[in-house]
């Protein structure tokens, strides 16, 4: 498997109507930390509209093994991110890792 090959981990979270907001802080302070590391390219987090509670969030990576890895896995801002979401869950998270196969961006916006 090669190390250069760009990845998408989708996570599924079903929270807590009463832990809402400070989950997506937490979500979000965890982003800006993960965001520093090597081979970090995005995160996103999406909420329901018409289903608050259930918010979705793409992370793209360059390399699977080393979102994989003990380096990314073990870091202090992911076992905090476990240690403080997981109790504001209505269920565990839910999540797949994806191999980019395809990329298209739309030309709006870019002013080259």
């Amino acid at each position: 498997m090669e190390t250069t090959k760009k990845v998408v981990l989708h996570i599924v979270a079903t929270v807590k109507t009463s832990e809402l907001e400070a989950f997506k802080q937490v979500a979000k302070q965890t982003s800006v930390e993960a965001l520093k590391e090597p081979y970090a390219l995005s995160i996103n987090m999406y909420q329901n509209p018409d289903s608050p509670e259930n918010l979705i969030i793409f992370e793209e990576w360059e390399s699977r093994e080393y979102l994989l890895s003990d380096a990314h896995q073990k870091s202090e801002h992911i076992q905090n991110f476990f240690q403080k979401a997981t109790p504001m869950l209505e269920k565990p998270f839910e999540y797949a890792i994806y191999d980019v196969v395809s990329e298209a961006q739309s030309p709006k916006g870019n002013n080259n």
